[in-house]
């Protein structure tokens, strides 16, 4: 007696497996960048709480204030340094007084370029 012959069956791709090499390729780019997020993190932390912190003193110094704001000009090429510097500015920037619209232009600038940055280090980085 003959065996009948069989065809393998064709498998189907289905949504549960799009699905799930979806999630891991998303989940690998975020280990392989996650270098650069703890940095943008702890940047944009340090200098949100340095901010808040300094211009809680009874006596804020309007030369600190105008130091800050304007190392943005610089600082924006060091993720950490900069997001730190951008922050800390805008939240000196509201006990400026008259100055305080131009220190949040040079926070926002600086933060602008930070993440720019950080973006751009993220692409130059991937493999293409």
């Amino acid at each position: 007696m003959e065996l009948p012959k069989t065809q393998p069956a064709k498998q189907k791709i289905t949504k549960d497996q799009i699905f799930t090499i979806t999630v891991l390729v998303v989940a690998f780019m975020i280990g392989m960048y996650a270098p650069f997020y703890l940095i943008f993190l702890l940047g944009a932390a340090v200098g949100q709480w340095f901010g808040k912190w300094y211009a809680k003193k009874p006596k804020v110094s309007k030369g600190l204030i105008k130091f800050i704001a304007w190392s943005n000009v610089l600082t924006w090429l060091s993720i950490p340094i900069g997001l730190f510097t951008s922050l800390a500015a805008l939240e000196l920037s509201k006990t400026a007084g008259p100055e305080s619209k131009k220190y949040k232009i040079l926070a926002i600038v600086g933060i602008v370029l930070s993440l720019l940055n950080l973006a751009f280090g993220i692409w130059s980085g991937m493999e293409v």
